[in-house]
């Protein structure tokens, strides 16, 4: 099992130094009148959306919700942070009634309040959860450069593989027994302090900062508060799962499982990415951009 992460966890990397070198090749694309910054960024966050909307769906929806339901909510969330990343409030507000009217059909077509229930909270957290989450990540690229972005997500994964390391190696407190027993609070402080290590030595690289003279306490405020987000990200994950007796949410990647399980901790700091590490720079775009 290890060595399938290990495996998979190189490919992700590769993918990962991938996205950063086309966004230099490929800086932006005219979408009508909106100009879209880091359009492949925008295109593997859609993707990645839009397979994890599929898993949401089984998750919550459980055979009550369409299975267009988790794929269009995901992508709405990515077109509406787009919309707004550009500046064009129509584009956003658009994505906001899509998102709104797939829950609202899904329910009303349900034929039962209970399946109706789970069909538009499987839309709302599609369109939440994960597209507005995944489509702040790729404003961020638009904003701050990918180089930011990328070193934003090895943070967050630093958060991930302290965690496990230190939770394997000392853990004895349960973090949330009920939800998820293998974490623990002793897993939760080394992930902290290898997010900590990982933004200060970050900071120093000039790569970091593109565009931006984004400093160490930049860096280190996106570390501290990642420590608490990503977790919260894959805790929630947890949820979903245990209510769907699931242990994984799907079987995409050998050794780790679905789409979920491996950005399940960069749905809610990538909001936070997007609000910590673009504050030290002028924006490009209003609103989100």
């Amino acid at each position: 099992m290890l060595r399938y992460r290990i495996l998979t966890g190189g490919v992700l990397i590769g993918l990962l130094v991938a996205l950063v070198f086309l966004d230099r090749l490929w800086p932006q694309v005219a979408l009508g009148a909106l100009m879209v910054r880091a359009p492949a960024w925008w295109i593997a966050g859609t993707v990645v959306a839009i397979i994890g909307g599929a898993e949401v769906g089984r998750l919550v929806g459980r055979g009550s919700a369409p299975s267009w339901v988790g794929p269009l909510g995901a992508a709405a969330g990515v077109a509406t942070v787009l919309g707004l990343s550009g500046g064009d409030l129509s584009w956003g507000a658009a994505g906001v009634f899509v998102a709104l009217m797939i829950a609202a059909l899904a329910a009303i077509t349900s034929g039962e309040s209970d399946r109706g229930t789970k069909a538009s909270v499987t839309a709302f957290v599609s369109f939440l959860w994960l597209g507005v989450s995944l489509g702040c990540w790729a404003s961020l690229v638009g904003s701050q450069g990918a180089a930011t972005a990328a070193y934003a997500i090895m943070v967050v994964k630093a958060t991930d593989i302290g965690a496990y390391v230190t939770g394997t190696a000392i853990g004895r407190h349960k973090l949330a027994p009920w939800l998820s027993p293998g974490k623990t609070w002793e897993g939760l402080a080394g992930g902290a302090v290898f997010a900590a290590v990982g933004a200060v030595a970050i900071s120093q690289c000039s790569l970091a900062t593109p565009l931006a003279a984004l400093t160490w306490q930049h860096w280190l405020l996106f570390a501290a508060l990642a420590a608490i987000a990503g977790p919260a990200g894959d805790l929630f994950e947890s949820l979903l799962k245990r209510s769907a007796g699931a242990k994984d949410s799907g079987r995409c990647f050998p050794g780790m499982g679905g789409i979920l399980d491996v950005v399940d901790s960069l749905t809610i700091t990538g909001p936070l990415a997007l609000a910590v590490l673009r504050q030290a720079c002028d924006c490009h775009v209003p609103l989100l951009g």
